[in-house]
């Protein structure tokens, strides 16, 4: 994200950041667009407009950010006691 938004914000003259909804549309392409009408088939409309609405204005870098942090969080190797006995 920081390569596609740097390259439009040189080229645009002003910058420019790339929302996650604007990313996902990208990526998901027509699903983008049946996902509300799934959530409304099963009476999830609750999720599309307070939460997925307010997830999706954030801007992309900022989520990839903290899904990465996250990722590096959760596959850390614990750190070995040295010098500390590990007999009952």
């Amino acid at each position: 994200m920081l390569v596609i938004n740097g390259t439009q914000t040189i080229a645009a003259n002003h910058l420019v950041l790339t929302s996650f909804g604007a990313l996902t549309q990208r990526l998901l392409g027509p699903r983008y667009d049946a996902l509300d009408a799934a959530l409304q088939a099963r009476h999830l409309q609750f999720l599309w407009h307070p939460v997925l609405t307010s997830i999706f204005a954030v801007p992309a870098f900022a989520i990839l950010m903290v899904a990465g942090a996250l990722v590096v969080l959760v596959t850390e190797r614990r750190k070995q006691l040295i010098g500390h006995s590990s007999r009952p």
